[in-house]
Order: structure tokens, then sequence, then C-alpha cells
């Protein structure tokens, strides 16, 4: 572990070493992924273009100007590289897996520089930062996407009492985001994540060159909601996190090797502080989808990195394409198998990145070496263990059958339309996704795993103080049933474990259908790629027409 721990750094010092050398002996243009467009120079901008050079004097020779201008060159291209390999190291701080721990960090000072100049094809609506494009007035696009959810949305009462009375979050989208790169594929991938998690996005967006749909949650405390409308200091915030994320989008737009990003803004009010770490996971997923325009959707979370060569397969595989939309239209879930790689925070971080760039023989050497092996097996083996690992090690050709355990939780490539929906109650830490893929199950759908080259790896990432609060509330819970004492169902996870334990009542009588809130309920019924579509919502519960 010590000559693992050092060898990464010294390579990469060699590297920059060797670089460096290159440069200045001959002037070499070096290019990489991170000294392209959107990071040299910190501001989003592409580099500069070469000086102009001139014979001052106009005495020299033909022979010395050109010699004198090579020279120029020389000097100009190491400066470029220079610039590149600063930039590299500045994007490798920003991913770096020690993300702030708090929103407030990011959002502290004045805020990012931004401007309106966007890249060709882009759509964004944002009021907040008085922008505003489309390029189809009459068809999809982020205006009516936002108009469409934020309809039933009023500025009401959240604390902690009434979530744990089941009401609903009260979500608004405040600024929408669309690629103009078209999708090659038939999957978004679809993610939420609070707004302090761009380095996680980043990394993941990195790693997917595919579609990629996400809802970035920013949550607000304003005690005093009787005016009905943010306070002056909340409308401050919001526009420097908007900010944030419009000068991420147009990073990874320009970039073009990463994903094409679909992201919107969506922020909730709290009344209370303690209130604010109940994160509404299943909301924002939902929401995410309802953003999708794909015809297959892969739920994922944001600290999941999919492997390189499995959007490759897509891309290339006809039958691939073909098997999945087929299979999954009439109620097949395909199961990505996850992995998790080992050691520190920072050494598991780097080798997730480093096995998605390459392909299942590179997973599966780190997996033979004891650097990295399935999801969880440790601390909640049944979390995956029905995607029987060993059978995927070797397994050549298509997708193979697995039959459903109990609180199975894999992540998933399912139908945009034909899946069912996330339970909007459930919120913060457990339950969310296991209850999710229980419902599939519930409703008769089938799960094959994606043999070939599709995987996922899990990229390290230090825990936020919410998620420990709540991680600490899961081990009182269960604590408390070991010793065979009342557990406490007013904690976040004690709430949840509730929920689970009536949902699967409800499974087992087949009388569940999952709650949505308001706002997925609006798209569902007004959203054109989901309204002219059979089954949209069918099979799901909304509340009562205007309210939340």
């Amino acid at each position: 572990m010590a000559l693992r721990r050092f060898a990464r750094p010294l390579a990469a010092l060699a590297l920059l070493l060797c670089l460096d050398s290159i440069a200045a002996s001959s002037g070499w243009r070096g290019t990489s992924r991170w000294g392209g467009r959107g990071l040299v120079g910190g501001k989003g901008a592409a580099p500069a273009p070469a000086p102009e050079l001139v014979d001052a004097d106009g005495a020299q020779s033909a022979a010395d100007a050109k010699a004198a201008k090579a020279v120029q060159q020389q000097e100009w291209e190491a400066q470029r590289l220079k610039k590149s390999l600063t930039a590299r190291a500045a994007l490798d701080k920003l991913t770096d897996p020690r993300e702030s721990d708090a929103v407030a960090a990011m959002l502290g000072g004045d805020g990012p520089e931004w401007g309106p100049k966007m890249p060709r094809g882009v759509e964004v609506y944002c009021p907040v930062l008085k922008l505003g494009r489309t390029n189809d007035p009459d068809g999809p696009n982020p205006s009516t996407f936002a108009r469409a959810l934020n309809t039933p949305y009023e500025l009401r009462r959240m604390d902690w009492d009434s979530a744990m009375r089941d009401e609903l979050a009260s979500v608004f989208v405040s600024g929408v985001w669309w690629s103009g790169h078209a999708p090659a594929t038939p999957v978004t991938m679809v993610t939420q994540a609070t707004v302090d998690r761009l380095p996680q996005l980043r990394s993941q967006c990195r790693s997917w060159r595919g579609g990629l749909s996400v809802a970035l949650y920013l949550a607000l405390e304003q005690t005093d909601i009787s005016s009905g409308k943010l306070s002056d200091a909340n409308v401050r915030l919001l526009a420097k996190a908007a900010a944030h994320v419009h000068n991420f989008f147009l990073e990874i737009e320009r970039n073009g090797t990463m994903c094409a990003l679909d992201v919107m803004l969506v922020l909730e009010v709290f009344v209370e502080h303690k209130a604010m770490m109940l994160y509404p996971i299943n909301v924002l997923r939902n929401l995410a989808r309802l953003q999708a325009r794909t015809p297959l959707v892969g739920l994922v979370d944001v600290d999941m990195l999919i492997s390189h060569t499995f959007y490759d397969e897509l891309v290339s595989s006809n039958a691939l394409r073909g098997l999945l939309l087929s299979r999954a239209a009439n109620g097949t879930a395909f199961v990505l198998p996850a992995f998790e790689t080992y050691g520190s925070t920072e050494e598991a971080a780097a080798l997730a990145d480093h096995i998605v760039d390459g392909d299942k023989a590179r997973l599966m050497v780190s997996v033979k070496s004891g650097q990295a092996g399935p999801f969880d097996t440790e601390r909640f083996p049944q979390g995956h263990a029905s995607t029987l690992f060993d059978k995927w090690y070797t397994a050549e050709g298509g997708p193979y059958h697995i039959e459903y355990g109990s609180r199975y939780e894999p992540w998933t490539i399912v139908d945009r339309v034909v899946a069912p929906w996330h339970d909007a109650r459930f919120r913060g830490y457990g339950q969310n996704k296991i209850v999710h893929v229980a419902a599939m199950n519930a409703s008769g759908f089938e799960f094959m795993v994606v043999a070939g080259e599709a995987f996922i790896v899990h990229r390290a990432h230090s825990h936020t103080t919410m998620r420990l609060r709540l991680v600490a509330s899961k081990q009182l819970y269960d604590a408390a049933r070991i010793t065979r004492q009342p557990s406490d169902k007013t904690t976040i996870y004690g709430h949840t474990r509730e929920l689970f334990d009536r949902a699967q009542e409800e499974m087992l009588a087949g009388t569940f259908r999952p709650t949505l809130d308001a706002a997925t309920c609006a798209g569902l019924a007004t959203l054109s790629w989901f309204s002219n579509v059979p089954g949209g919502g069918d099979n799901a519960k909304c509340p009562p027409t205007g309210g939340a």
C-alpha cells in the first residue's frame, strides 16, 4: 500500500517534467482534455490566439525574420503548455474528492464571473441571471419545461415536523440549461446533487459522453415567508448559485469530450435550519428524469462513474441498442454492475477515474489485485448480491437474467416512461432507492445484468456533515431494533424505514403506488414528451390540484 501511495504522484511528477522538457526543446503543441477550451485562463474562455510576430524595424533579412519568428513561436508554445498544465492542476484541485461541506462556503464572497455569451445550439432559461435562449419556441425548450414544473409552486412553510407528516417538498425550478450536443445513444443518464457537488458531477460527465440530465439542489433558509417571496439575501444567494451552474455548464459544453449536459437548478425554502438536511432525493430524481428526452434513462447517483467502453459499445452495436429498447419497453430493468475502489479517499478516487477510462479488462486487473471489488459488499451485502458478480466476470455476449432479492438496490437502465417513479415521500438517507427497485419487482419487472463492457465505479469522496448525521440516525435505529427497544420514528432514518415498511405491506397487497410531488405531476400532465405517451404517470399518486 505504501508503494502504491507514492507511485502515482511520482509518475505524475515525472510526466510533467518530461512535458516541460519537450516543450522547452521543440515547441511541441501539447493538447489534453484539461488544456482545451473552457479551462485555460480560468474563466471559461478559449486560449488566446498566438500573438502577431512583427519585424519591428524591417532591417532583418527574410531568413533572420523566419528564424526569429520560429523562436518567438517556440516561446509562445512553451508558455501555452505551461498554462495548460496550470489549468490541469487547477482542475485536479477542483475534482479532489475533499469537496466543501457546505453550500454556503461555495457561495461566499462576490461569486464567479459570468457572461451571456454561449456556444451555438445551447438553450437556457434563467430569469435571475436574465438569460433566455431557445432554438425552438414551439417545441421542447428550457422555458416551457421550467414553467410547466413551476405551475403548482407555492412558497409555504416547511419544517421538520411538516416533513415527518409526509408533506411533500415544494420545489421551484429557477434555471434550466440544455446542451447543444445531440446524444449519440438512446440512453440519458439521470442524476441529482446539491450545488456544492459540481466536482463530482464533472468527474461523472467526463466518464460518460452521452446525455446526462441533472437536478441540482439549493436549500434556502427563510423564517419569514409571509410575503410569499424570497428575501433579498436569498435572491442574492440564488443568483450566485445560478452563476456557478452557468459557468459549469459552459465549461462542459465547450469541452467537446464530456457529456451532453442538461441541468436544472432547483430550490426549496425551509423555515428552520434543522430541516435543511431533508434532501428531497426522490423528488430530484423524478425531475431529472422528466428532463430526459431519450427512450431510455440510466438511474445513477452523482458519485458513480460510467465506463467509457460502455458508451462506445452502445454507439457501435445496433444489436445492443435494439435489445435494450425492446426489452425495457416491456418491463425489463437492466442492471449496471457496480464496483468500488479501495485505499485512501484520494487513492480510491484516482483509481476509479483510471478504471473507467479503460475497459472491463482494466477493471478486472484491479479486482484481482484487491484494489477494487463489488460495491458495498462488506457494509450491506444484500444491496448488490443479486447482481451475481462472479457470473459477470466471465460473461460473454448479451445480458443475463437474475432473480430479485430482498433489499436489492442496483443502478439500472429503464424505459423513460414505463418504469415506476420514485416515491417523493422519501427524503435524506435510507430506503429511497431500495423502495423503488422493490416497486419495480412488485409491478412485474424482470431484472437483467448488462454484460460486455457495461459497468460503473463509485468515485470516493468525503462525506458531508449531513450524511454523517443521517448515518448516525441509522445506527441509532439499528441499535434499537437489535436490543428490541422502541425506535425513534421522528429521526430521518427512522421515518424513512417506517415508510418503507408500509410500502412493503402495500406491495404485498398489490395496492402500492408511489406518491409524487406537485412539480413532477405537473410535468407528467403537460410536457409533450410525457403527456402524449400512454402510461406516463398512470401508476402514481399525485397531490390534489393546486397544492404541493
